[in-house]
């Protein structure tokens, strides 16, 4: 009995690590400064110095698997904003380095929240370069094991608040598969609540250490579209921009979310700055910057202008999304500048174009009309107003439309594209009781090519009666926006009408 007590003690201490050695409070403190100094440095975009930094914290302990996580998450920025080779391979050898230095750590000093923490993270960063290289099936097993991952560091730790942000993620984005793609989700074992992973989201950026200040980059790009609070989400951007003036990336959603309000002066002077800033590691945001300017340039009458942007963004993009777009405009302003025959070598291009998104989709359908005929005075009216609206100026927007409606000879789609514009414009101005009537005036009717109109205006009359304080009429508008089919961008306002339903039902009876 001894000998055999003996042996299976011999045994245990041979292949179950006693992790009798534990690292000192003092220097988990250390690395922990040095790698948050870090991030702080690499948020404003000084990557030179937040290498430096985690370097430090490297030396400190050279198995702490944090520091890398640091300069993974750089590399992961470079490649996902430059689509650069180079820095997709450093990611990758960095992310080999993470998992290499936390399973080590892990051997010396016993499994712990924060190494859990960071194995968690590398995978997800992984997951997401395996997806964006169409490797579903890599993104899938990496995303699995992120997830686990996340949920060990909670069960040891219950306030790894930074674990919040990779669940978060997961839960919000589950939420939006398509159908095709569902398998993913039966691999990785996790259910989508995109409410749910908006709460896990904001309990980070209140409460994360390393996760912090991306958890509310998150938030404020994810929320507006669940709750309708655009300006809440543009506030924590400007904040953002505020704490870290460098960073362009946060300074170019600053502009998006201007561009979107139709603060058009205030989104051109921003993105002139990323323009014409001098070169530096994330230079991909310089482009989409160029993209967006453009439309600043078009919204402005600026035509020559905006046309070089569109061109120049043209030049250096290679993806599928915003080409048709690009094309098209570029097209309209040569044909509005009276170049037509330059316009419809554009409008060619869109018409045998892959389109998938919003945008290109309509682009591409506007294009085949322009096609087939010339710009009309009506046409050019109709644009005029719309620029008008789209930057600000609601007064002109209705001129415009109510002059485009006294024109003679123009379609009933033309007349109801006007008084959608008229519409639009006292909703921007708040006049909710006005704009209700004139979206209403349309939405009884029958639009011929524009289908778009009918939906989209049920969907305004229903944020109307929201504003107007009606919610049983406004969830009736919401419900009619779902009996349409096939039309200009079905799936965004689909969704947004569905969110506003489940918001309805979802209030206190009173």
């Amino acid at each position: 009995m001894k000998r055999l007590l003996f042996t299976l003690i011999a045994f245990l201490l041979l292949h179950c690590p006693l992790h009798a050695e534990s690292l000192p409070a003092a220097v988990g403190e250390r690395i922990r400064t040095a790698t948050l100094e870090g991030f702080t440095k690499a948020y404003n975009f000084d990557f030179a110095a937040a290498n430096k930094a985690f370097d430090e914290a490297s030396g400190i302990e050279p198995t702490h698997p944090r520091p890398y996580v640091g300069k993974a998450m750089i590399q992961l920025w470079k490649y996902l904003l430059n689509k650069s080779d180079s820095a997709k391979h450093s990611f990758l050898a960095l992310s080999e380095q993470a998992i290499d230095a936390a399973e080590k750590y892990e051997d010396r000093f016993g499994e712990d929240a924060e190494s859990k923490l960071c194995l968690g993270t590398i995978y997800g960063y992984r997951a997401f370069v395996n997806g964006k290289a169409k490797s579903y099936l890599k993104a899938a097993w990496d995303g699995k094991k992120s997830y686990d991952y996340y949920v060990d560091a909670l069960q040891i730790e219950p306030q790894t608040y930074d674990a919040y942000l990779g669940l978060g993620v997961f839960h919000y984005f589950m939420d939006f598969l398509p159908k095709p793609m569902k398998w993913i989700a039966s691999i990785m074992g996790i259910s989508g609540n995109a409410k749910n992973g908006l709460k896990e989201i904001r309990l980070a950026s209140e409460k994360g250490a390393f996760s912090k200040v991306e958890a509310q980059y998150y938030l404020a790009q994810f929320s507006p579209w669940m709750d309708g609070e655009f300006d809440n989400g543009e506030k924590m951007l400007v904040e953002l921009a505020k704490e870290f003036p460098a960073n362009k990336l946060f300074a170019f959603t600053r502009a998006v979310w201007e561009i979107r309000r139709n603060d058009v002066s205030s989104a051109r002077e921003h993105l002139r700055t990323i323009v014409d800033s001098p070169d530096d590691p994330t230079d991909g945001i310089r482009m989409y910057a160029r993209y967006k300017l453009a439309e600043c340039e078009f919204r402005l009458n600026r035509y020559d202008e905006a046309r070089k942007f569109y061109q120049s963004f043209l030049r250096e993009y290679h993806d599928e999304t915003y080409r048709a777009t690009a094309n098209y405009r570029i097209g309209v302003c040569f044909e509005l500048s009276g170049r037509r025959d330059s316009a419809l070598g554009y409008y060619k291009i869109v018409a045998t174009m892959e389109r998938k998104f919003g945008d290109d989709i309509y682009s591409a359908r506007k294009a085949g009309l322009r096609l087939k005929s010339p710009m009309a005075a009506e046409d050019s009216l109709l644009i005029a107003a719309q620029n008008a609206l789209n930057s600000g100026a609601y007064d002109s927007a209705s001129a415009y439309a109510s002059q485009l409606q006294r024109m003679a000879g123009h379609s009933t789609d033309m007349n109801l594209e006007a008084q959608f514009l008229i519409a639009e414009s006292f909703f921007e101005k708040k006049s909710y009781q006005q704009a209700l009537e004139g979206y209403r005036s349309i939405a009884v009717k029958k639009a011929e090519r524009e289908l778009w109109l009918v939906p989209w205006s049920h969907y305004q009359s229903g944020l109307c009666l929201l504003k107007l304080n009606d919610p049983g009429n406004a969830k009736k508008e919401f419900e009619r926006t779902l009996d349409s089919e096939e039309y200009d961008f079905s799936n965004w306002i689909e969704f947004r009408a569905k969110r506003e339903i489940e918001k309805i039902d979802s209030r206190p009876v009173q």
